[in-house]
């Protein structure tokens, strides 16, 4: 085996990755490759990408998220006044208990496709599309898991 002595082993390979970086054809072949493997990778770019999220120091992400939060809830609170500000069926006006409601069904659906911070954003960019309401917390799952809701069941 040539280069038994690990310190000629680590010259050689040395000198030989040099001069390979000088090549501009391996240059060009090594930058497709990458180009290649990039496209057809996302995933894992995005996964490895978030180790950068897992290197910063807590408190930087501890007022990151605090200001996510923030924005979300300003937004939340906008789009609770705009439909209303109160649950259509049973008159609950207190934030923490409303939901937005899509009205035809499909909230589910759209929530996993674009998550619930974007949904939440594109309905401020859309101008408060027709097709979402305000429900108390009870009124939107009794309406989801059962079809109707209670109050409507009672008062007729």
């Amino acid at each position: 085996m040539p280069h038994k002595n690990i310190n000629e082993r680590r010259k050689y390979h040395k000198e030989y990755q040099r001069k390979l970086r000088e090549n501009p054809e391996f240059r060009e072949k090594q930058r497709l490759r990458t180009e290649k493997w990039r496209a057809s990778n996302k995933f894992w770019i995005k996964i490895y990408s978030k180790g950068v999220w897992e290197k910063r120091p807590t408190e930087l992400k501890l007022q990151d998220l605090a200001k996510a939060r923030k924005i979300y809830a300003e937004k939340r609170e906008t789009l609770i006044k705009k439909y209303g500000g109160k649950c259509v069926c049973c008159g609950e006006i207190r934030k923490e208990f409303l939901a937005l409601n899509h009205i035809n069904g499909g909230g589910r659906k759209e929530k996993k496709r674009i998550g619930q911070r974007k949904m939440y954003q594109n309905m401020l960019e859309n101008k408060y599309p027709n097709k979402y309401n305000i429900l108390c917390h009870n009124c939107n799952q009794a309406l989801g898991f059962y079809g109707y809701c209670p109050h409507k069941k009672i008062c007729q």
